[in-house]
């Protein structure tokens, strides 16, 4: 971990809470002697307590916004692998003026990225990219209800405190024997009943009972839905 990446991370205005997090992330992993970061996805997406989907789309919005630069690098055969730069001036000077560095070097600017990479090639030994390499964890069973809670909802939660609530409405919703199809049909349900409120997964646990179709209305919606007039 390099301190200097770390404060420099502290001191950004990214936006949201999400990018300011994960751009914390790859500065916990940076390497002050190559000035690179080389943390998986899935590492950051556990430390962080979000889902990959996020760390991913944090990632292109701290790209976009100059934040970081990544890059694939493969060896031979091998597996490639990606690292970032974060847009900090060039590590390797190793000066105690934070503030005069970041002034010099616009991570923007493709020829001052270029001249820093030669300097570090210059001072460095090159170091092999399969040594970064971390065996690839196995993917993570899907969670149907999860999915369909957000194919319903059209969102997923960003932050630890908001997947809090959706695991615990989760729960009540597999004590309740709920089902994908159901979770579904039961969102709808709500929109119709609860036209000027925000469907939740919380909302939608606490009224699942009562959400059951059997209102002439909501038979009607499915039938005109099934004729294809929805």
């Amino acid at each position: 971990m390099s301190h200097q990446a770390v404060t420099w991370a502290v001191a950004q205005t990214t936006g949201t809470i999400t990018r300011k997090a994960v751009l914390m992330g790859l500065a916990n992993c940076h390497n002050h002697h190559t000035g690179r970061c080389f943390p998986l996805i899935s590492r950051l997406a556990k430390e962080l307590d979000c889902s990959e989907r996020t760390v991913n789309r944090a990632l292109a919005d701290l790209e976009g916004f100059g934040f970081i630069e990544r890059r694939h690098t493969r060896n031979g055969t091998q597996q490639g692998v990606t690292h970032y730069r974060l847009a900090m001036d060039n590590l390797s000077s190793q000066t105690d003026n934070l503030s005069s560095q970041t002034d010099s070097l616009s991570v923007s600017n493709e020829t001052d990225l270029q001249e820093v990479e030669q300097q570090e090639e210059t001072l460095l030994p090159d170091e092999p990219a399969i040594e970064e390499l971390e065996p690839v964890p196995s993917p993570r069973p899907r969670d149907e209800l999860w999915d369909a809670l957000v194919d319903s909802l059209k969102n997923e939660p960003e932050t630890s405190s908001e997947r809090g609530r959706w695991n615990a409405a989760l729960k009540q919703l597999r004590e309740a024997g709920a089902t994908p199809r159901e979770i579904k049909t039961r969102s709808e349900a709500y929109r119709r009943r609860y036209p000027d409120a925000a469907l939740t997964p919380t909302a939608l646990a606490s009224n699942w009972g009562a959400l059951r179709t059997r209102d002439p209305m909501a038979s009607t919606y499915e039938k005109a839905r099934a004729a294809g007039y929805t």
